[in-house]
């Protein structure tokens, strides 16, 4: 299994996951947060005890097809941020990322999610970055446009298909939309 490395910004820093405590009781307090359960993907361990996360934990430090960050500001774990991919497809990756309430309206996830895309694009391995946001989710919406991704309908069948094994996706009657990262542009 391939560890990352710790990324450093000005307001924050990414630490990979590792089996402990902390990042145990960070990722309980997210997935038991009522206000992000419509936001997170939904196959995502929400409200379940903390051995069920300890475990979802466990599994996320040892695969070979995600990466996990703890988001840390002012010394504090404050949430995560991810990327995934399918192994063997190079198309794609897709990033997610959650903030504790009290982290939140800080510039704290602009920056951890300009960090990991940041990161992503200096391994030129994926074409596209790309991340599920819910339609009513302006802010997410508003800080990936921000960050230079833009709607993508086409890909949102491709990355659903390939990377959810989804049967006829229908990304116009869906509740999320997909945006996306062209890694090959420059900005």
């Amino acid at each position: 299994m391939k560890q990352g490395k710790r990324l450093k910004g000005k307001h924050c820093s990414l630490e990979p996951f590792s089996l402990n405590n902390e990042t145990i009781e960070l990722i309980h307090s997210l997935f038991s947060d009522k206000v992000l359960h419509d936001l997170i993907n939904p196959d995502y361990p929400l409200g379940k005890s903390k051995r069920v996360i300890s475990l979802w934990v466990r599994d996320r430090v040892q695969s070979e097809s995600e990466e996990w960050y703890i988001i840390r500001s002012n010394n504090a774990a404050v949430g995560y941020v991810a990327y995934k991919w399918k192994v063997g497809l190079n198309l794609a990756c897709e990033i997610s990322t959650a903030l504790l309430s009290s982290a939140r309206g800080f510039k704290i996830g602009f920056e951890s999610s300009k960090l990991i895309i940041d990161y992503i694009r200096s391994q030129r391995k994926f074409r596209h970055i790309t991340a599920f946001c819910r339609k009513s989710n302006y802010a997410a919406i508003g800080n990936l446009r921000k960050l230079g991704f833009r709607k993508s309908n086409r890909l949102h069948i491709i990355v659903e298909s390939e990377l959810y094994n989804e049967k006829n996706p229908d990304p116009e009657n869906s509740l999320y939309q997909l945006m996306s990262y062209n890694t090959k542009r420059t900005h």
